[in-house]
């Protein structure tokens, strides 16, 4: 894409994130329009839920977290600070996107949505059950090892705030539910604490790959023109 052709639709873009006034819902489900990016992320979750330990009569209230491994992770860029994060060198850091940035992302996975890796618990070769409950080392250089390049989404940690290490004391762990005025009750959708980036980041613009200089100038431009919040 020429520059004089990038910086014509960078200006129409940022007018339509503007425009939006933070509501991108359509943009959001418009891949291969606008600013988007693509990388693997670390997503961790967290369900407010009620616990209690073996032997005793009451429960008390904390989080269970569950962090997750999503490969190719495409989402719009609609905010500055996102643009300026990925003008920064490469690393595992967190990204700044708010949760309604990603919802209905089909390319970000749930708890209850995935399963281990492999090399945690492969259900073809082990015996017994699956870990229910377990923390690993997330960093790159240890997702490398620990999850197979066709594996596109896996648990990589769950554990109780609290508790970590020690869930097995617990004799009842249950999830908040919620009450509706039709009187239905259901359970409490999980709540996104964050997005970590794992490996670089890849840049496109109207679904075309932008790379070495044009890369930096859309980004800065993009930090410059694009809504703050």
């Amino acid at each position: 894409m020429m520059r004089k052709q990038l910086r014509v639709s960078l200006l129409s873009y940022a007018r339509e994130l503007r425009d939006a006034q933070q509501n991108y819902h359509l943009i959001l489900s418009n891949y291969g329009h606008g600013l988007e990016i693509v990388f693997d992320g670390l997503v961790e979750w967290s369900l407010n839920v009620k616990v209690r330990k073996t032997g005793t009569l009451f429960g008390v209230e904390t989080k269970e977290r569950h962090k997750i491994f999503c490969r190719s992770i495409r989402t719009h860029v609609v905010s500055s600070s996102l643009a300026q994060h990925i003008l920064k060198p490469g690393g595992d850091s967190w990204l700044p996107i708010e949760e309604d940035d990603i919802v209905y992302n089909e390319h970000i996975y749930g708890p209850d949505q995935v399963s281990w890796p492999h090399s945690i618990f492969d259900w073809r070769e082990d015996d017994g059950d699956s870990p229910e409950f377990l923390q690993t080392d997330t960093s790159s250089e240890s997702l490398k090892l620990m999850v197979a390049a066709d594996e596109d989404a896996v648990l990589l940690s769950r554990s109780i705030d609290g508790f970590e290490g020690k869930e097995d004391v617990l004799a009842s762990i249950r999830r908040r539910k919620e009450a509706f005025r039709d009187g239905s009750v259901w359970q409490e959708d999980a709540l996104l604490v964050g997005i970590e980036l794992r490996g670089e980041v890849q840049v496109l613009f109207d679904d075309e790959l932008i790379i070495g200089e044009d890369r930096r100038w859309l980004l800065r431009n993009a930090s410059r023109l694009f809504p703050s919040y």
